[in-house]
This record gives C-alpha cells, sequence and structure tokens, in this order.
C-alpha cells in the first residue's frame, strides 16, 4: 500500500474519532449508547495506532540511495553513524 495512502486512511480515522469524542461530549446519551459510542472509539484509536506503525515500518524506495554500476542499478540503504560527545 502507498505511503500517501496509509497516512489519508490514518487521517480519516483521526477525524472520525474526533467528531465521535464531541459527540460524546455534547449530547445526552442512554449508557447502552455511551458504551457503544466508548466502543467505537475504541475501536478507531486501535485502528490509528494500526495505523501508523504500518507507515513508521514502511519502506519506501526514496529511503534508498540509488548507484549505478555497469549499467546495473543498485539500492543501497544510506547508513546512519552515531556518535556520542563530550559535553
Amino acid at each position: 500500500m502507498q505511503l500517501n495512502k496509509l497516512i489519508a486512511m490514518r487521517d480519516g480515522h483521526r477525524r472520525l474519532i474526533s467528531r465521535e469524542l464531541e459527540r460524546f461530549d455534547s449530547t445526552e446519551l442512554t449508557t447502552s449508547e455511551y458504551d457503544r459510542l466508548l466502543h467505537l472509539i475504541m475501536e478507531e484509536a486501535e485502528e490509528v495506532r494500526t495505523l501508523n506503525d504500518k507507515i513508521v515500518n514502511y519502506n519506501d524506495i526514496e529511503r534508498f540511495i540509488i548507484r549505478t554500476c555497469r549499467g546495473k542499478i543498485i539500492f543501497m540503504r544510506p547508513r546512519v553513524k552515531v556518535t556520542k560527545t563530550k559535553r
């Protein structure tokens, strides 16, 4: 799945949660309606967490350094070197 699609799906779920939370605060509901609404919000929050994980772990081709060698394309991950500095 494309990264932009994952982000759009996550944003849609966030908007739904926001609307449901406003409804949760603004209207008088029965206990069973509150329970149902709370359950819906919790399910949507779990979906947002899942999408966040997919976005974080997405392997985008743009993260790779592309090099050509003898007419062949080689994809390489850039290495990050972490060093400690003295204070």
